[in-house]
Parts: C-alpha cells; sequence; structure tokens
C-alpha cells in the first residue's frame, strides 16, 4: 500500500509539470499569434511577435524572481536566483521589448 501511495504522489507530481509545460507553450503560441496580428496591422518588423514574446517571458520571469528569492530557503538555489536577479532581466525585457518595434538594418 505505502508503493502504491507513492506512485500516486509522483504520478500527480508528473501531470502537474507536465501540465505546467502544456500551459506555458500555450500561453507563448497564444502571445506570438497576438503579436503576429499586432505586428501585421500597424506594419511592425517582422520579428516582432519573437521579440515581444521573448521580452514578457522576461519580465514575467524577473518578477517572479523578485518577489520569491528571498522567501527559498536553499542557499545554493537562493545565490542562484540572486545570480540571475542581478543581471536584471526587467531592464533586458524592456530594452527587447523597445527593440522589437525597432525597424530591422537593412540587409545587405
Amino acid at each position: 500500500m505505502k508503493h502504491t501511495h507513492e506512485i500516486r504522489q509522483w504520478a500527480t507530481i508528473v501531470d502537474e509539470a507536465v501540465e505546467g509545460e502544456t500551459d506555458f507553450a500555450r500561453s507563448i503560441e497564444k502571445n506570438l499569434k497576438l503579436y503576429g496580428r499586432e505586428a501585421a496591422q500597424f506594419e511592425l518588423p517582422r520579428d516582432y511577435p519573437e521579440i515581444k514574446t521573448a521580452a514578457d517571458l522576461i519580465s514575467m520571469l524577473s518578477k517572479y524572481i523578485q518577489t520569491s528569492v528571498d522567501s527559498i530557503e536553499d542557499p545554493l538555489a537562493q545565490s542562484l536566483l540572486s545570480r540571475l536577479k542581478n543581471l536584471n532581466p526587467a531592464s533586458i525585457s524592456r530594452q527587447l521589448d523597445n527593440l522589437a518595434r525597432a525597424k530591422n538594418p537593412e540587409q545587405p
């Protein structure tokens, strides 16, 4: 009986991970479509949807890191997340957001 309970717990964890990954992929796909329509409507650069989606993801990650890094107890994880936080992903996100709207330099 104990093994059955442990197997169910692992199955639940795996299901949740797959569900989270699926939700994440759907969100990316939704943004690509939304920003693709926006790019066409406002004659934005062709790679606007990809850059804007990347900026959104980095922004979301930055917000999560800002709110969670202090509550994490594992010292190694906290150290790595602090290093990531110090890279200032919010600034990178803003820069990408601005670049997304810029016209691409002409190709030779």
